[in-house]
């Protein structure tokens, strides 16, 4: 590391003129000397200085001594590089010369230091002024500066920077820190030197190109505030106005231009002030930007909606940018009145209508589809399907839509929807890509239409004509069947008729009772269909009479079980389980009916001897009464028709009947609010059931 440039001759010229003044006399010669003659052997006097001179097409002689060339210039911005600043005279001497040589051009040129360069240019060293002072002070009666070299005398190696380096944009203020000298050697790829770079020279280039930056920064911002369309003001803490830019397009108050030095009372309406000076206080205090609106007056008439951005500029200072925001809240205001209307609108629809972008995520929706889905609005609008339903549901809803939007075209189903009440809907949903004006895909629509009423109504009357065709069959039925029972009878009652008028004299008097008997027998079975007929017309009609009375079940069931042995001739095995005597409230012409009934085709349904069992139960609160046979049973599809009107099951053959009797049996069970039941096994049986609530127990009375 060099040091003790700072004894140059330059820097301390006190110094050396005391120096030269005291040996005056010793070194006027030498001086002299140095200033006539070269002191350098080879001829180099031509050059002005005892040295060899450096390549020609680097340098050339001065008229001063020193070497030079013309310079190279190389520009970068933003700075200029360091290679313009090369001194291409930077005060060279060869190392053979005298020292008395070195100290006039030292004093001459008024340098800090000289290169040392041989004969082919080639950097060897340096011979600061420092150096001289030293070899002086060392020896001061013995210094003889003929007798001594440069090359004696020089710094050697020389620090140097090669001019790759320099155009690569080398630290120079680094490396002039570090070395601590003036001066900066620039050679070549070979050591040899092209010049010198002053440290002086250096940061006024680099001053001159900062401000020069500067400059053009001023400029482009100047430039920059004229296009921004916007107020800038800088305030300070107690909003007062010290600078304000205006692009032009911001309407001012009171058309004022600059409000420098005013406060903010001064140019704004009270409640205004105190408000803007709330937020530049929020400012300085939070460090971080503010924004808020407001309307203003700019003129008699004429109102301004502003918003304002407020960020800290500096110590207790903001910037604040305002900018009229009146066209884009005027359009935002009719924005927002349109989407209003047309929310109405669609809100106005029954139908369900849902609007959801091409990542499934829901936009729009209307009242129907709030209420359909059971959510508000802020509930579904950039929710998707998958945070609204079930994965499997919404995985559905899905595929649906990406089958509309790859297809392009609009598709079609109909979905039941469970609500939370349990109801169900059914909705018939259709969904359609929907695109821009260029025919692009920007998401997809849904209407949905609730069809439920159509759809029941529809199978109303699919219903109705099944129930129409069912009671054509069944008047098909009934004529066929009533035919059958009224033919058979009046067949037997006419035979016995004609016999007894034509042969009426030849009959014994047993012969003529059991032909009489014949006619009473058939008259009874018409008499009893046309009851039935009658009786099922009422029920239907709801006029059938339900007359309740006392009657004493034990007794009522005991005459009932009598008549219909003595009357079929059947076995039947009767039990009573209950108390005794039990009276209860019932119908007793509608209990003879229904049991009448369930006994009669037990006895009719079943083989001649075969058992029928025939139990009646007396509970705390209900009556049951249970009709077992061992018939030819019922097939399981005919159990849910068996007490439909007319219904008679496939496998009753040739046996006679209406199929008027359980139907009528259970409009009787139903006026006493009780229930009948039948289960049976095909080929082994059938058991009927009968359940009739004691709504009167009267035996306590008796």
């Amino acid at each position: 590391m060099l040091s003790g440039h700072n004894f140059s001759l330059k820097l301390c010229s006190p110094f050396s003129a005391l120096y030269f003044g005291i040996r005056y006399v010793r070194y006027r010669k030498i001086f002299k000397k140095a200033h006539a003659s070269p002191g350098c052997p080879g001829g180099a006097s031509r050059w002005g200085l005892a040295c060899s001179p450096p390549p020609q097409d680097l340098f050339r002689m001065e008229g001063d001594g020193l070497w030079s060339s013309q310079p190279q210039f190389f520009r970068v911005l933003p700075f200029m590089l360091p290679v313009d600043l090369i001194n291409r005279s930077p005060g060279v001497i060869c190392p053979e010369a005298s020292l008395t040589a070195a100290i006039a051009l030292l004093h001459r040129q008024q340098l800090p230091l000289l290169w040392v360069c041989g004969g082919d240019g080639q950097l060897l060293g340096l011979l600061p002024s420092s150096a001289i002072f030293a070899q002086v002070l060392a020896q001061p009666s013995a210094f003889n500066a003929d007798r001594l070299t440069v090359g004696a005398t020089m710094l050697s190696p020389p620090p140097v920077l090669s001019f790759e380096d320099l155009k690569e944009g080398q630290d120079l203020q680094a490396w002039f820190t570090a070395q601590k000298l003036p001066l900066l050697p620039v050679v070549d790829g070979e050591g040899k030197l092209l010049g010198a770079i002053a440290q002086s020279d250096y940061l006024t280039a680099q001053l001159a190109a900062e401000r020069a930056v500067h400059h053009e920064s001023a400029s482009h911002y100047q430039s920059l505030i004229k296009t921004i369309p916007d107020l800038i003001i800088r305030y300070d803490r107690n909003g007062k106005y010290l600078e304000m830019l205006c692009g032009g397009r911001v309407q001012l108050l009171n058309g004022c231009l600059d409000n420098t030095g005013a406060d903010l009372w001064e140019v704004l309406p009270p409640h205004l002030a105190s408000q803007r000076l709330d937020y530049i206080q929020r400012t300085l205090e939070s460090g971080e930007m503010q924004r808020y609106e407001y309307d203003i007056e700019v003129a008699p008439g004429k109102w301004c909606h502003e918003e304002a951005y407020i960020s800290v500029a500096g110590a207790d200072q903001v910037i604040m940018l305002i900018r009229d925001i009146s066209e884009r809240v005027n359009v935002q205001s009719a924005l927002a009145q349109e989407k209003a209307l047309m929310q109405s609108l669609i809100d106005s629809i029954p139908d369900l209508i849902i609007y959801k972008d091409l990542e499934g995520v829901y936009r729009a929706c209307n009242q129907s589809a709030r209420g359909i889905l059971e959510k508000g609005q802020d509930e579904i609008i950039g929710k998707t399907d998958f945070e609204l339903f079930p994965e499997v549901i919404a995985q559905n809803h899905r595929d649906h839509d990406l089958h509309a939007l790859n297809g392009r075209m609009s598709i079609r189903r109909e979905k039941w929807v469970t609500f939370k009440d349990g109801t169900q809907r059914l909705l018939e949903i259709e969904k359609t890509p929907f695109v821009d004006a260029q025919g692009k895909i920007l998401g997809i629509i849904g209407v949905g239409r609730d069809v439920t009423d159509r759809e029941r109504a529809i199978e109303d009357l699919l219903n109705n004509l099944i129930k129409e065709k069912e009671v054509l069959d069944l008047k098909s039925d009934f004529i066929t069947i009533a035919s059958h029972e009224f033919r058979t009878p009046l067949t037997v009652i006419m035979a016995s008729a004609k016999l007894m008028r034509h042969c009426l004299d030849r009959f014994t008097p047993n012969q003529q009772i059991e032909q009489l008997d014949q006619i009473l027998r058939s008259s009874d079975r018409i008499l009893a269909l046309l009851e039935d007929i009658l009786v099922l017309n009422q029920a239907d009609a709801d006029k059938l009479n339900f007359i309740p009375a006392a009657c004493n079940l034990e007794q009522f069931c005991q005459t009932l079980y009598q008549e219909i042995v003595t009357t079929h001739s059947s076995t039947i095995q009767f039990h009573y389980i209950g108390s005794p005597n039990c009276v209860v409230t019932m119908d007793e012409k509608l209990l003879r009916y229904i049991l009448n009934n369930l006994l009669s085709n037990g006895i009719k349904y079943t083989l001649e001897r075969t058992p029928i069992e025939f139990i009646v139960t007396v509970g705390h609160h209900y009556i049951q009464f249970t009709v077992t046979d061992q018939g030819i049973g019922i097939p399981p599809d005919a159990l849910n028709y068996v007490f439909q009107p007319f219904y008679r099951a496939k496998n009753v053959g040739n046996i006679p009947g209406t199929g008027l009797g359980l139907a009528i049996a259970k409009q009787a069970v139903d006026l006493h609010g009780g229930v009948i039941d039948c289960r049976s096994q095909l080929g082994q049986g059938t058991t009927f059931t009968v359940r009739l609530p004691r709504s009167s127990d009267l035996t306590k009375k008796s």
